[in-house]
């Protein structure tokens, strides 16, 4: 929790003071213990939110935001990545990422440094703030769902065709490409022990985990059931 208080344009001389504290009984998730959240049942919001613009766009947007860099990154149903004015809701600029006229994905964009990466047909990334193109992969199937996660300059993700795939985000280069038997359900998740890093990803009855570097399988765990939340 956030003690301090401080305006967005403020410049920070120091640090925020942090508090961690411990869950309280009336947590609205019942048993599970809320340390380190920012939720406080008692906090209201003042003065009252209000409305500031409402857009309307083509298509139906099945994708959580992305907001960064000023902007609203959202992929529509129609196949179009669209980046909004964060402050009025106009629209800067749009992107075809299909090449199909059946098209749906429900991954949400993926920003890095300046750029902005996607699925659609393949991979895509586009220059953040003008979408100009960087670069364009049809060597690996298209991501699926909240599927991806960055770190260090490659991406890691679930696609379509039942994989696990990391690739480079300045190029596009495939580092490598895990077939599964079964679809990864939810994103990797990306962590190291000592000089080694893992990727983690759950499927239908179990949990994967392979080397970050070349994708070989390190070890699997069954679940006894289906994993639902990531």
């Amino acid at each position: 929790r956030v003690t301090d208080s401080f305006d967005a344009t403020d410049t920070l001389d120091e640090p925020l003071e942090i508090t961690v504290e411990e869950g309280v009984d009336t947590w609205p998730m019942g048993f599970y213990n809320p340390n380190n959240t920012c939720y406080n049942p008692d906090s209201h919001v003042s003065p009252p939110l209000t409305l500031v613009y409402d857009v309307d766009l083509p298509g139906n947007h099945y994708t959580m935001l992305t907001i960064g860099r000023s902007k609203i990154y959202m992929i529509d149903s129609g196949g179009y990545l669209r980046v909004l004015d964060q402050s009025n809701g106009s629209q800067l600029w749009y992107k075809d990422i299909k090449t199909t006229s059946s098209y749906w994905t429900g991954a949400s964009a993926a920003l890095w440094e300046d750029s902005v990466i996607t699925g659609g047909t393949g991979i895509w990334s586009f220059d953040a703030d003008d979408g100009t193109e960087n670069w364009h992969i049809f060597t690996t199937s298209s991501f699926d769902h909240q599927g991806q996660v960055i770190v260090d300059g490659t991406i890691y993700f679930r696609s379509t065709s039942s994989s696990l795939v990391s690739v480079e985000v300045d190029d596009g280069y495939l580092n490598w490409s895990s077939p599964w038997s079964e679809q990864p359900l939810f994103p990797p998740v990306y962590g190291e022990v000592g000089s080694q890093a893992y990727i983690a990803a759950p499927r239908y009855s179990s949990l994967r985990c392979v080397n970050a570097d070349n994708g070989n399988m390190v070890w699997e765990q069954g679940t006894g059931g289906s994993i639902y939340h990531n």
